[in-house]
């Protein structure tokens, strides 16, 4: 029972016991950021939150439109039918019109494969 003991006493030493929110502990391996004002508005909010998140999802729409059809059938198996009638053009629908202002500027591909994708997501 005593070796027990002495050995909890030596992990004590080695394994500090340190609450998570406390960064100036000994044996605290991470740091807090420091900031003047970490809540956000409700103009960032709404504005610059939701402008990434349709930045992001629009991304994403145009590396469907550029992938999917090529991949379709050739690397993966035939998409279902409902992909292909309503999902295919429904992406097609809203990505197009700027991918074909794009197409306008840098009109190469590459056999099969687009690439006015590249600069149309800068």
């Amino acid at each position: 029972n005593s070796a027990i003991c002495s050995r909890r006493k030596m992990l004590a030493y080695v394994i500090p016991d340190v609450q998570w929110w406390d960064s100036e502990a000994v044996g605290w391996t991470g740091s807090v950021p420091q900031e003047d004002n970490p809540a956000h508005g409700l103009f960032e909010q709404i504005f610059v939150d939701g402008s990434t998140n349709f930045l992001s999802w629009f991304n994403l729409m145009i590396s469907l439109r550029s992938s999917l059809p090529l991949l379709n059938g050739m690397i993966f198996p035939p998409a279902p039918e409902f992909v292909q009638n309503r999902i295919f053009p429904f992406i097609a629908f809203c990505v197009d019109p700027y991918l074909n202002k794009v197409r306008e500027r840098f009109p190469y591909s590459l056999g099969a494969f687009d690439l006015a994708v590249f600069p149309a997501f800068f």
